[in-house]
């Protein structure tokens, strides 16, 4: 009797159209001298081949091999197939395709795997506010270990993917160490003006008299959504030293006339 082996994606429970390839996946059973062993063995040796050669890597969760009964038969409805079953199980899957289709009688045989999970978690919010947590008790026992803000947020979210049970370290890569630099640049950049917290600014209103109006630097700044430091005192303009004014006069010929 030919023997056609599948290999599916998926459950005996739920209905697969995901199927791993498999070359050469036919051979003959002689119910009159083979064995149960030699029918498994044989199986057994197509599936590894073509387990070997299918991206991406899966598992055996499932070492049942299983008969379909018939072309039309519901995956659901397959046969396990064991040494205590198996002459019952062939009977019943014989008697099953005489009754659905004409011509020589098959024996399909179906094994099951799963894709390998790779243990990476999504980093949903309650594993961020977890790992956050973690991260806390990790810092107040290494007090040497400084983190800023975007170096914490970009560990706690690649703490809440790793896999349940890693045991938590400082990040060694360029991502985290990139945004510790930004932290410490970050850090002296944000630092308000002491000396010029609040500033008296005159405004006239449709032509009245000026009048004086004392504003805070800090909450101006916050408004016109710019940083609160100081331009000139601070950041890129610090060096910037303006031209020095000429005391003789120098021809202006590109505005002549």
């Amino acid at each position: 009797m030919p023997v056609q082996v599948a290999v599916k994606i998926g459950e005996i429970g739920r209905t697969s159209r995901t199927n791993v390839r498999v070359n050469e996946n036919c051979f003959t059973f002689d119910q009159d001298s083979d064995d149960f062993e030699r029918l498994v063995a044989k199986t057994e040796a197509i599936v590894d081949a073509a387990l070997k050669e299918y991206e991406p890597k899966t598992t055996r969760a499932d070492p049942s091999v299983y008969l379909k009964l018939g072309v039309k038969a519901p995956q659901r409805e397959g046969w396990q197939f064991r040494r205590a079953t198996g002459l019952l199980a062939l009977t019943v899957h014989t008697n099953c395709q005489r009754r659905s289709k004409p011509g020589p009688l098959v024996m399909e045989l179906i094994v099951f795997v799963a894709k390998e999970q790779s243990g990476i978690r999504r980093a949903i919010t309650s594993r961020i506010e977890e790992a956050s947590r973690e991260i806390d008790l990790h810092l107040s026992e290494r007090p040497d270990i400084a983190v800023g803000e975007i170096a914490r947020t970009h560990w706690a979210i690649s703490r809440a993917r790793q896999p349940e049970g890693t045991t938590i370290a400082t990040p060694d890569n360029a991502t985290f160490r990139q945004a510790q630099h930004i932290d410490a640049m970050r850090a002296t950049l944000v630092q308000p003006d002491e000396e010029q917290a609040a500033q008296t600014l005159f405004v006239s209103l449709n032509g009245s008299t000026p009048m004086g109006l004392t504003i805070d630097v800090g909450e101006l700044r916050q408004l016109l959504g710019i940083p609160n430091y100081n331009f000139l005192a601070q950041g890129i303009f610090t060096e910037f030293q303006p031209p020095a004014e000429t005391s003789e006069d120098v021809p202006d010929s590109d505005n002549q006339q």
